[in-house]
């Protein structure tokens, strides 16, 4: 059983490129040595997160765990906030064995200036893109009109709404949402970054009311699809208003 394990921690977005590069990299590892565990995960608009990624190489049997910040530049206060979402993650598996670690960020590493030069270096090389010429139309003719819909939702994608289960939520609630077939109809969806009230999240802002969903799971999406979206009534249970003071015990553990 292999006993090492390494996470590769990246950066998400809203396409398919990363997830696919990241599956790539993590491959090309595999090959490169094949007696340890290689799983990719992303701090935002991307899962798996870094908790679900550690549970599975817990689960594959590794023993000792390293987490590699694979994005470039590097956010120290970031590296310091997953520092605490992997000791939350530890802290919670009673009597475990397990040691996980975290490496410096790859941005640190020497060997980046060495790739860049040898890309540099082989740019005649039939590796790379031209870009076009003779278009200067970048956008497309539909993103100079905004779409019709009743309800507009943001839903947050951010490092610490992302650690905390948002993007299983958020694909939920969207598949749903194409099954009814309210997706561009009724509803218009953005993934944004961090909306702020972290300790709140995962959260979603439905507007034209305002509302601001909190502690998003599974089933608060499905009764606010079924409730609010479709019936017109919003759901108290989760729904807070914009307000100066805190609306509820903060949940400090990540």
């Amino acid at each position: 059983m292999k006993q090492q394990a390494v996470v590769l921690l990246g950066r998400g977005g809203y396409s398919k490129a990363p997830k696919e590069q990241m599956a790539r990299l993590v491959r090309r590892l595999e090959y490169n040595n094949a007696n340890r565990i290689v799983v990719g995960a992303f701090v935002d608009q991307a899962t798996p997160s870094l908790p679900q990624a550690l549970v599975e190489c817990a689960d594959s049997g590794a023993k000792r765990i390293l987490v590699v910040p694979m994005y470039v530049p590097d956010d120290r206060n970031l590296g310091k906030w997953m520092l605490k979402v992997i000791g939350r993650w530890v802290n919670q598996r009673v009597s475990s064995e397990i040691q996980v670690r975290m490496s410096p960020p790859l941005a640190d590493h020497e060997a980046i200036a060495g790739a860049v030069e040898q890309m540099a270096s082989n740019w005649m090389s039939g590796e790379f893109i031209s870009p076009s010429v003779g278009n200067s139309e970048i956008g497309e003719p539909e993103w100079s009109v905004i779409p019709p819909h009743k309800f507009h939702l943001l839903q947050c994608r951010g490092p610490r709404c992302t650690a905390r289960g948002a993007g299983d939520v958020w694909n939920h609630l969207n598949g749903r949402l194409v099954e009814e077939k309210m997706l561009d109809k009724d509803v218009l969806v953005a993934q944004t970054g961090c909306l702020y009230p972290c300790n709140l999240g995962p959260v979603m802002v439905v507007y034209p009311e305002g509302n601001w969903y909190c502690s998003m799971n599974n089933e608060v999406a499905d009764r606010v699809l079924e409730e609010h979206l479709r019936g017109g009534e919003v759901v108290l249970e989760y729904a807070l208003q914009p307000a100066p003071h805190a609306q509820r015990a903060p949940d400090m553990s990540i």
